[in-house]
């Protein structure tokens, strides 16, 4: 990966230790637009449902729970000539249950600020929700809280700096404050958001398999053009690449088991279920056991002929 030398950093202080974190709500069309839009001009700009997982990976790296809030159509298989790479956030609602789908497509912002409302949570989205406040009051204090974020302009693709990772550019907060991240003892929210704080151990589970999702990712872009991953890449070693993380995990058997295996990448249809997985390398060490006991047993038996 790339260096992206200071970004992704807050621009003012951290709260004290009696701060607690609140959640995190992300306006995704609105997010994934923004990213699509700072890229430099290339013609025919695509959204790309990928750049939703570095901001994810941000907020929950620093301790917020966060929740992805989507128009379900962005996340068809059929639209994914229009929004690339939504299988990433297929595989985010099947694997981390964060993403929330909104059928209506006019109806996510509404859904955002209300979950935002509702959790005592900050919208990450550049709307100002204008016409949401003017006819629903009690948003305005919500709305207050919202988080911006600048894109650069710099299309380093998949960046990496002091444990952040930027897809499709580097990016930073904008117009940070204190309250729209953190609630400061005695608010009257505090003691609701205290115990609804993400543990660490499952902020770390939640990383590390964004971690992968960006590392196949950016393993499957590289070798689209033809290039071979480099030797310091996760996948470098693989036999073949993995799409899902079911098949990502199913791989890892395999590998862990028998090295040198070659495995085929399947063409069409579900991939094989871990269950299915285990069952078959289960099945494969019992015939290459009952064949190393034939073969002993021939040997046996031509020797004491």
């Amino acid at each position: 990966m790339f260096s992206a030398k200071g970004v992704g950093r807050e621009g003012t202080t951290v709260a004290g230790e009696d701060a607690v974190k609140r959640p995190i709500i992300l306006d995704a069309m609105n997010v994934m637009h923004e990213a699509t839009n700072a890229a430099p001009n290339e013609g025919r700009k695509i959204v790309d449902c990928l750049s939703i997982l570095p901001i994810m990976r941000y907020f929950i790296r620093r301790g917020h729970a966060v929740h992805v809030v989507i128009p379900s159509f962005c996340l068809k298989r059929r639209n994914s000539s229009c929004f690339l790479n939504n299988h990433f956030i297929r595989e985010l609602k099947a694997h981390v249950g964060s993403v929330i789908e909104v059928q209506h497509r006019h109806h996510d912002d509404l859904i955002a600020l209300a979950i935002a409302m509702e959790t005592f949570g900050s919208v990450v989205s550049k709307d100002k929700f204008r016409d949401h406040q003017f006819v629903f009051r009690p948003l305005s204090k919500v709305c207050a809280r919202n988080i911006f974020i600048n894109y650069s302009n710099d299309r380093n693709n998949f960046a990496v700096d002091d444990g952040d990772k930027f897809y499709p550019s580097s990016f930073e907060l904008a117009r940070f404050q204190t309250d729209q991240l953190y609630c400061l003892s005695g608010s009257e929210e505090y003691e609701l958001l205290k115990e609804q704080q993400l543990s660490s151990d499952d902020a770390a589970a939640i990383v590390r398999k964004l971690d992968i999702l960006m590392e196949m990712a950016e393993a499957h872009a590289i070798t689209l053009k033809g290039h071979t991953l480099p030797s310091e890449h996760p996948f470098s070693s693989w036999t073949c690449l993995p799409q899902t993380l079911d098949e990502y995990e199913r791989i890892s058997i395999e590998m862990a088991r028998s090295p040198q295996t070659l495995l085929p990448v399947p063409q069409r249809g579900p991939f094989m279920s871990i269950e299915d997985a285990r069952r078959l390398i289960e099945a494969r060490n019992e015939r290459r056991k009952n064949a190393d006991q034939r073969a002993i047993t021939q040997f046996r038996f031509h020797r004491n002929r």
